[in-house]
């Protein structure tokens, strides 16, 4: 059971990890909006939006990013890009 739910969250494409007040994403395209509230991120074939108070960011690599919020929700949706 654990082999399939870690398989199911992780997706070749990106990672995604929500732990006390941090939320990591390893693989994430850019990020598209940021504010003391929120921050939205590119995925690639999908974009994160995470909701919460007392926002902060750390850049580990040039594809990894740690946020540090007190979080109040959090959204997954595919991303249709304008071609």
């Amino acid at each position: 059971m654990l082999r399939n739910l870690i398989s199911y969250v992780k997706d070749n494409d990106y990672l995604i990890g929500i732990y006390n007040n941090k939320v990591y994403i390893y693989n994430y395209k850019k990020i598209i909006n940021i504010d003391n509230n929120y921050i939205k991120i590119d995925l690639g074939s999908k974009k994160i939006k995470i909701k919460g108070k007392n926002l902060s960011v750390k850049k580990l690599e040039n594809n990894e990013i740690l946020i540090n919020i007190n979080t109040e929700g959090l959204e997954i949706y595919e991303w249709k890009n304008k071609s």
